[in-house]
């Protein structure tokens, strides 16, 4: 066990998600004489070979969801679009209606089936149908979030915030300062300044949990453990861990910390007497994982896989601590469709490693985007201020020579392009074959979110484009 921990050791963590399943992608073969792959990072496009075989069929089409009308929108969330015309905002849904006329002077978007709604200076809430479900009487924003919003029940200088729940009952109110609800826990201060004041937990039902006590909380994770830190100086402060009891579960004598992403994994660090950092890897209950001999640590939480740093090269640990791949990379990133990506040594070239660490592309290219789910990734060719982009499969096969000056990935297996420079330049749509879905010939296209793209046109105004 390592919960006696010494002073001046602190946790660190490097948050790099991952897909750990099969995500509807195979792992690809390794060629050595595919001529199709890339042998150098100056592409010349006329020795390309596109790849014969498209990834999968192409039955896209659009229609326009929404005509191009209102002066601003934010794009869909949990089934509806703020949007704006003139200066009032309203809603539309996703088959395009206008369920929520435009007559709000700032919306939020709906969270639990409900969304705060500015009217002049004064907040309140509406739900789905547009019926006031909390008065308008609150200064500053509501967003509700697991069933519960923070709200500034008097404003600077006594800055009194509390809780309501989703009718407005106030049940948490006298602090200083609020966070919102995650895991069913919610953060709370109280004091008379932001540099003093002090942390505790609520929770679902108004009740302090925890007592403010600590000048800094951070959420509580999934594994049910919370970063504290006490000591009103940043620099000098120290820092542990509790659990949702409030008992600490790593001491708090570190002088250094950031939380990890779910709380499964810490990786922790000692400073020996000349100032050099050694790392360990403990797991939530203060089980070694990884000993004390490491120059960085990186967690891959979604697996439990550690990335670890040794002389100054990087490999790849199972949640065990068993290598499964060793230190011999400049740098690795996150592993997304079973593949990660690997720089050379002055991160000029780009190529990617699978789980096992066989280079299946090798490093050749100035920059390649993340593998969608039908293992098609954005790559980038003549440098980033006047370059041209393409499609490249999991195998390093071009599926699309260079010949954008943008390509995003986009939801859905499709990626949004941009012919032209960012203030003249027109986007459209293309899937992952490469084949034109969407004609080039927006001003501003973005993301798509049930497959529906909110797109500019020629005269500023927005809409909204429904892909299939």
């Amino acid at each position: 066990m390592l919960k006696k921990l010494f002073l001046l050791m602190f946790v660190f963590v490097l948050v790099v998600l991952t897909s750990c399943g099969n995500s509807g992608t195979t792992e690809p073969t390794v060629n050595e004489s595919n001529t199709n792959t890339l042998l150098e990072s100056n592409i010349n496009t006329d020795t390309i070979q596109v790849s014969p075989e498209p990834p999968f069929q192409n039955t896209a089409s659009y229609t326009y969801l929404v005509e191009a009308r209102y002066h601003e929108t934010m794009g869909f969330f949990n089934g509806f679009a703020p949007v704006r015309y003139n200066d009032l905002w309203g809603f539309v849904d996703t088959t395009g209606r206008e369920v929520i006329p435009p007559q709000f002077t700032w919306v939020n978007h709906f969270n639990d089936g409900l969304a705060g709604v500015q009217k002049g200076y004064l907040w309140g809430v509406i739900d789905e149908t547009g019926q006031v479900v909390i008065p308008f009487e609150y200064e500053h924003s509501i967003h509700f979030n697991e069933g519960f919003a923070s709200v500034m029940l008097s404003p600077y200088p006594d800055m009194e915030w509390g809780f309501m729940d989703t009718t407005g009952r106030i049940i948490a109110r006298n602090y200083f300062a609020t966070s919102a609800f995650h895991n069913g826990f919610a953060a709370v201060a109280v004091g008379t300044d932001w540099e003093n004041m002090l942390w505790g937990f609520i929770d679902t039902t108004g009740r302090e949990i925890i007592p403010p006590t600590y000048h800094f909380l951070g959420s509580f994770t999934e594994s049910g453990l919370a970063l504290v830190g006490v000591g009103s100086d940043w620099d000098s402060r120290l820092w542990g861990f509790i659990d949702t009891t409030g008992e600490i579960i790593v001491p708090i004598v570190n002088n250094q910390a950031v939380h990890s992403h779910d709380g499964n994994l810490l990786g922790l660090a000692l400073v020996d007497l000349e100032g050099v950092w050694r790392w360990f890897v403990m797991d939530a209950a203060g089980n070694e994982i990884l000993p004390l001999r490491y120059q960085s640590v990186g967690l891959w939480l979604e697996c439990g896989y550690i990335l670890f740093q040794y002389n100054n090269l990087w490999g790849v640990k199972d949640p065990s601590g068993r290598e499964v791949i060793p230190p011999v990379h400049h740098s690795i990133g996150s592993f997304v469709e079973g593949l990660a990506p690997v720089w050379n040594e002055d991160f000029t070239l780009q190529g990617y490693i699978d789980r096992t660490g066989r280079e299946v592309i090798p490093k050749q290219f100035e920059s390649i985007g993340m593998f969608n789910q039908y293992g098609v990734a954005n790559f980038l060719q003549g440098g980033w201020e006047h370059g041209t982009w393409g499609l490249i499969n999991r195998e390093g096969t071009v599926i699309l020579p260079p010949r954008f000056n943008s390509i995003s990935s986009n939801n859905d297996g499709f990626f949004n392009v941009r012919i032209g420079d960012w203030e003249t330049g027109r986007w459209g749509v293309i899937d992952s074959t490469g084949v034109n879905v969407v004609p080039v010939e927006y001003r501003q296209l973005w993301g798509s979110v049930d497959g529906i793209i909110p797109f500019m046109s020629d005269d500023g105004l927005w809409g909204f484009i429904k892909m299939g």
